[in-house]
């Protein structure tokens, strides 16, 4: 059974440990999200059947205290406090005293349960060619990656941190059951870890801030030794968070496992390699799309994701070094709808993220990398790498959220990678290319195009808008020179420059007699364009509802940084341009925002929209009688860098 207490090493170097551990640290961004991403991409990891999914079991129990030594525990918690070295330590170890000392007057203390199936679970056998466990890597090690596969998801030996971020005593138990290969024998182990801080004893022994629960010298409890409420029926781990803490501002724990369970995993969920039971409530490929639909504050491109993947794969290709690559692509079929979402997963079904500048793939690293006249597409791209060594799953950062070939230590491997990268990236341009392309191209290069979306295009009927004879049209804006336009304002503008260029000039042929030419260098000044960004690129206007002028409607691609003072002018004819008067209300993205003076406050960058669409409701028809209108336009007073 278990041994009396939790036992500290003691550190002859007297080394001194606060709480800032940097392996617990890296995962406290968004904490309960990260315990479900690392410890399920764990589980995935270690799959044992792979045409059966892995079962994730999430569930809250009450521990009680004496079958994890919590007053043990609590006794090591008051050494902490009375020797901790960081001032800033004490009141967190005074708070997890002020937790314990609760669950010992109530006998017992919350704890998430986190259960796999269908998985091999830790063995302490050593694989073929490594020298530590798979148990000692999880429960006594730092930094070691010894996953028995080498496309497996963890490659940085920290992502077991994730839980105790979640722990108000940073405890967690571990409770594993794996087949030893004899005669389909099995074996089970069972140690608790807490982290905690160095401390010293009374007689002035120097201890380490890591403490186990288990058998005398630090070993794990095995088979009949282990509590009956740590036994495992079948093979696969269990992982009981001690003293768990969600996070204060939650909804409900459920929820949260929920939301990440589907946000990380929705391409494993509907592909069967994984089913969640999330304190009775399944989610598995026949329900996720209910589930999502009863969930708040699900991001619009999750859904978006799940639609995708519940279809084949459009393209599939073989990269050296990546493996096979499977392209996922859900088409829009609104000509106004621009998203540009694309997700890279691996094997196990896992979103490594859904952020282009995330993937590092040269020449994809942003959304206008995209070719331009595409229809609106989610996208899919799942890395296959067969069992082998993943260029993939190399270049991943420690919280397993983006790739960049940079992440590679060994200088070769990581110029292979940015070669097999730009490859990869040049696959898909071409896929979306050829799959996506659509009317988007015509609409955006025609202006008679847009007569679908026009109440009013070409001439106005005599009498209509409020005067008579007027010739309205809705054209496209003046030419783009050097991508600004010519109708920019202030930093919109064009501007002269002075350039100095080195020009290299023939000469005569030698006379000396010597082969060539003369050849002589010469400063010239010449006078230049330089250009400033434009800041509605793309820019196109629409005329709607039944008075066609009181409504228009300006479209461009969303701008890279907050534009101020926007003002809607009118330009004639002859050229004349004048401030259109504005009621004072528009609508940015359907979004009802304040006009004063005639001029839109600002437009802000909208992340995740390509294009930005804004609605100006004028106080008069822009056209006055006998006069004709050539386009409209958009200015701005300032812009923050």
């Amino acid at each position: 059974m278990l041994s009396p207490g939790w036992q500290f090493p003691e550190s002859p170097n007297r080394k001194n440990f606060g709480f800032n551990n940097q392996g617990v640290a890296h995962f406290t961004g968004d904490r309960f999200r990260n315990v479900i991403r690392e410890v399920v991409q764990n589980s995935l990891d270690a799959v044992e059947d792979e045409t059966l999914p892995v079962g994730i079991s999430i569930r809250q129990e009450a521990m009680p205290v004496s079958v994890f030594a919590g007053e043990s525990l609590r006794e090591i918690v008051d050494l902490c406090i009375q020797t901790a070295k960081v001032p800033t330590d004490k009141p967190i170890l005074e708070k997890i005293a002020q937790d314990l000392d609760r669950a010992i007057q109530t006998g017992a203390m919350p704890a998430l349960a986190i259960t796999e199936t269908n998985t091999t679970g830790a063995s302490d056998i050593l694989a073929a060619g490594k020298e530590i466990s798979m148990w000692d890597a999880l429960t006594n090690s730092e930094g070691v990656d010894v996953k028995a596969q080498p496309d497996s998801g963890g490659k940085h030996g920290i992502g077991k941190n994730a839980p105790y971020n979640v722990s108000s005593p940073r405890t967690v138990l571990y409770s594993t059951k794996f087949k030893t290969g004899a005669n389909g024998a099995v074996k089970s182990l069972f140690i608790g870890r807490s982290m905690l801080v160095s401390h010293q004893d009374k007689e002035c022994h120097h201890y380490t801030y890591e403490g186990y629960l288990g058998a005398p010298g630090f070993y794990p409890l095995q088979d009949d030794a282990i509590a009956p409420a740590f036994r495992r029926d079948t093979p696969g781990l269990t992982l009981y968070i001690i003293g768990f803490n969600p996070p204060e501002d939650a909804a409900d724990w459920q929820t949260l496992s929920v939301a990440a369970a589907v946000s990380n995993f929705f391409h494993g969920i509907v592909n069967g390699k994984v089913v969640f039971d999330v304190d009775g409530k399944r989610v598995n490929a026949d329900n996720i799309r209910s589930v999502v639909d009863d969930l708040t504050g699900i991001e619009p491109e999750t859904r978006n994701f799940i639609v995708a993947s519940s279809q084949p794969p459009v393209a599939s290709t073989h990269i050296d070094g990546i493996g096979t690559v499977n392209l996922y692509l859900d088409l829009s079929a609104d000509p106004e709808d621009n998203r540009r979402e694309v997700a890279l997963v691996r094997d196990s079904g896992m979103l490594i993220t859904d952020k282009l500048p995330s993937m590092n793939l040269p020449g994809l690293r942003r959304e206008s990398s995209l070719p331009r006249n595409l229809k609106g597409f989610t996208a899919i791209v799942e890395c296959l790498s067969a069992k082998k060594p993943s260029l993939v799953r190399d270049a991943e950062s420690t919280s397993h959220d983006q790739i960049s070939a940079d992440n590679i230590q060994d200088e070769k491997r990581r110029s292979y990678a940015r070669r097999q990268f730009a490859q990869l990236a040049q696959w898909l341009k071409g896929e979306f290319q050829s799959r996506a392309k659509g009317e988007v191209e015509s609409r955006r290069d025609n202006a008679d195009e847009l007569n679908q979306y026009m109440a009013l295009a070409g001439a106005a009927a005599a009498g209509q808008n409020g005067f008579a004879g007027a010739q309205i049209f809705i054209s496209k804006p003046r030419e783009v020179e050097s991508g600004v336009s010519a109708t920019g304002t202030r930093r919109g503008r064009r501007a002269s420059v002075i350039q100095i260029m080195d020009e290299v000039v023939d000469g005569p042929e030698d006379t000396g007699g010597n082969s060539g030419q003369k050849r002589k260098s010469r400063r010239r000044r010449q006078r230049t364009t330089a250009s400033l960004p434009n800041a509605f690129a793309g820019l196109r206007f629409v005329a709607a509802g039944n008075d066609a002028t009181h409504v228009v409607t300006a479209i461009f691609d969303t701008p890279q940084r907050e534009l101020r003072g926007i003002k809607l002018v009118s330009v004639g004819e002859d050229g004349g341009e004048n401030v259109v008067g504005l009621k004072n209300f528009a609508e940015i993205n359907g979004k009802r925002v304040p006009v004063k003076n005639d001029t839109l406050r600002a437009i802000a960058p909208a992340e995740g929209r390509g294009r930005t669409e804004v609605r100006f409701h004028t106080q008069e028809p822009v056209a006055k009688s006998g006069q004709s209108l050539k386009s409209f336009d958009l200015k701005y007073a300032e812009a923050k860098a």
